[in-house]
């Protein structure tokens, strides 16, 4: 269940609806908006503005940030995804760094024929890839929570 979501491309929403530190969005001083640091907190942000799969305190919380369109040198496709949850009494986030193939025309092995089929493809699976961690995570939560080991 999905009770709602921000898109935050740009640093100013980012800050002020998912409260990102401006200084993990600083490229010269801080990780970055494209860094595990800034995916985790954009989970966070998730989690406590709008709550996701919040069911009487609890939930999860999660986001991607990356480079889809190249991205500096050595960083070209890299994408983050974050994870926060608060589970009983259980808190705790992950992040997962990936990095999608793109100026080739393939991602996963799959050639595309246009560049706007090609960006489509990357988008979906970079939300595949999110659906995938927010997955693992509750199937964790809940072995854990059956093992009475929350």
């Amino acid at each position: 269940m999905l009770l709602g979501g921000i898109v935050a491309y740009s640093n100013p929403v980012k800050q002020k609806l998912l409260n990102v530190d401006p200084a993990i969005l600083d490229e010269q001083r801080g990780p970055g908006e494209v860094s595990k640091e800034c995916a985790l907190a954009m989970a966070r942000g998730a989690l406590h503005n709008v709550g996701v799969l919040d069911v009487e305190g609890q939930g999860v919380g999660i986001s991607t940030t990356g480079f889809l369109n190249g991205g500096p040198p050595g960083r070209e496709g890299e994408v983050w995804i974050g994870c926060c949850w608060k589970f009983k009494d259980s808190t705790g986030s992950r992040a997962k760094q990936y990095w999608v193939k793109n100026g080739k025309g393939s991602i996963d092995g799959q050639e595309h024929e246009e560049a706007a089929d090609q960006r489509d493809q990357e988008k979906l699976w970079v939300v595949d890839k999110a659906l995938d961690l927010l997955t693992e995570v509750v199937e964790e939560l809940e072995s854990k929570a059956k093992a009475g080991k929350l």
